[in-house]
C-alpha cells in the first residue's frame, strides 16, 4: 500500500511538472516595424504553391511582403 501511495504521488507530481511547462512558456512579442524597407536577396524561397525559387529576392515593407521574385 505504501508503494502504491508513492507511485500515485510520483505520477501526479510528474504530471504537474509537465503541465507547468505550458504555464511558464513565453509567447514571443513581435519586434518593432522598420522605418525602411527590408531586402532579402540570394535566398532560396519556398512558395505556398510548392514552387522553389533559387537565388530569390524578398522585399518587406511595414511588416508585409511587398515583392517576391527570382533574380
Amino acid at each position: 500500500m505504501k508503494l502504491f501511495k508513492h507511485a500515485i504521488f510520483f505520477f501526479f507530481g510528474w504530471l504537474i511538472i509537465c503541465q507547468s511547462a505550458y504555464v511558464f512558456a513565453q509567447v514571443p512579442s513581435p519586434g518593432k516595424l522598420s522605418d525602411r524597407p527590408i531586402l532579402i536577396y540570394n535566398a532560396i524561397i519556398h512558395t505556398g504553391t510548392g514552387q522553389v525559387l533559387n537565388n530569390g529576392t524578398v522585399i518587406l515593407e511595414k511588416g508585409k511582403i511587398l515583392s517576391v521574385s527570382e533574380t
